[in-house]
């Protein structure tokens, strides 16, 4: 019994670390703190070298994978590699280094993991942008006439994101002894952030996830339709989400018009960069042109940025992996017991139209409940959720 125990001290040490670091390499890299700390490079190189190791040490003290696991497993470093030789997304390989790392892991480690982590590198990059350590950037919304802060991040909606997604973290950790004074907390967090990165959208499901929360234990009925309801939205949402980009120029009904100006533009610039880069099994490599992170600027500083999340993945990692990683989410979502799960990944679907961050290690903890099922198939699991 105490062998076991060692060994998942050892295992859960060997997960943590890679994702720490993972966590740690892309936030840092999306703070005005990358002007003094530079992540890429040799820096990045080190990190991936540890993980390596560190999957190479679980295989050595934990080898119990079963044959449907390692068949997923090598489905996903097939298609996740040759997505990584087209797009150069970094992202990719750490996400299926941490697929390969998450046996005998639960989602509760997975998800204070993250949000401890992520937590403290928000709350130092705030704090240091308000003391003018680092640059607090500052935008105007020509569309709205605003100033936008992005209180040490570099965009205001990158900063917004990363605090919804810390929100749905705390609603998970604190899933089995919810409090009213939660709800209130995360009302008043989510309208300070919003006052200062007027960014709506983090906003509405921030304080949507709260209000939940109050009534999250719902009937066993109930529980099995909102299951069913997840696994359909990350089959229908990303297919009827990309059709309307696509099609944008070709049905532009004034229903879609109105959508698109509610939107900021973002069916206009989805079916824009359907147009120049196309839609390929294994993905491309994508220019975004704008400000903040996973962005560049362009001679002609003309804006160009994919939000739909679906699209993203899509275009990016190609129809392989987009396919792969929407179609796992489903039968993730069917297999969660737990209510505020559900809630939180029928969020994340939704939001995922508009904010394209489900699908990066920094941003979604729950991503990795993809390779946690996977592990634990027999007991659907049960214990690990």
């Amino acid at each position: 019994m105490r062998n076991e125990s060692k060994q998942q001290i050892i295992s859960n040490y060997l997960f943590v670390i890679p994702y720490i670091l993972f966590i740690c390499q892309q936030g840092i890299s999306n703070t005005t703190f990358s002007k003094f700390i530079h992540l890429y490079g040799w820096p990045l190189y080190l990190i991936l070298i540890i993980s390596i190791l560190c999957v190479l040490l679980k295989n050595f003290f934990d080898n119990t994978f079963s044959a449907i696991s390692i068949f997923c497993l090598l489905i996903f470093s097939f298609s996740f590699i040759l997505s990584y030789r087209n797009s150069n997304s970094i992202n990719i390989i750490m996400l299926l280094i941490l697929f390969w790392l998450s046996n005998k892991i639960n989602l509760e480690t997975v998800v204070k993991c993250h949000f401890y982590t992520y937590l403290t590198i928000t709350l130092l990059a705030m704090v240091c942008s308000f003391v003018g350590i680092i640059d607090n950037y500052t935008v105007f919304s020509t569309t709205r006439g605003v100033l936008r802060y992005s209180l040490g991040n570099t965009y205001p909606t990158d900063f917004s994101a990363g605090v919804m997604y810390l929100i749905l973290d705390f609603c998970y950790l604190n899933r089995r002894s919810w409090r009213y004074r939660y709800t209130l907390t995360i009302i008043l967090i989510s309208i300070f952030v919003v006052a200062f990165t007027k960014a709506y959208t983090s906003f509405i499901f921030a304080i949507l996830i709260a209000i939940i929360m109050l009534f999250s234990n719902t009937s066993k009925k109930a529980s099995e339709v909102l299951r069913y309801v997840n696994f359909l939205s990350f089959i229908v949402l990303p297919i009827i989400s990309v059709n309307i980009s696509a099609k944008y120029f070709q049905n532009r009904s004034s229903l879609l018009f109105l959508i698109n100006r509610l939107l900021d533009n973002r069916l206009i610039y989805g079916n824009l960069a359907i147009n120049r880069y196309g839609v390929t099994l294994f993905g491309n490599h994508v220019d975004m042109v704008g400000a903040g992170w996973g962005t560049n600027t362009n001679l002609l500083n003309t804006y160009s940025y994919i939000d739909n999340g679906y699209l993203q993945l899509l275009l990016i990692n190609g129809i392989l992996v987009c396919g792969i990683i929407c179609f796992c989410f489903a039968i993730f979502s069917l297999n969660v017991k737990s209510n505020t799960l559900s809630w939180i990944l029928l969020v994340i679907a939704i939001s995922s139209i508009v904010e394209p961050r489900f699908f990066y290690v920094q941003y979604d903890p729950f991503i990795i409940g993809i390779a946690i099922l996977i592990y634990n198939y027999k007991s659907k699991g049960e214990s690990a959720f």
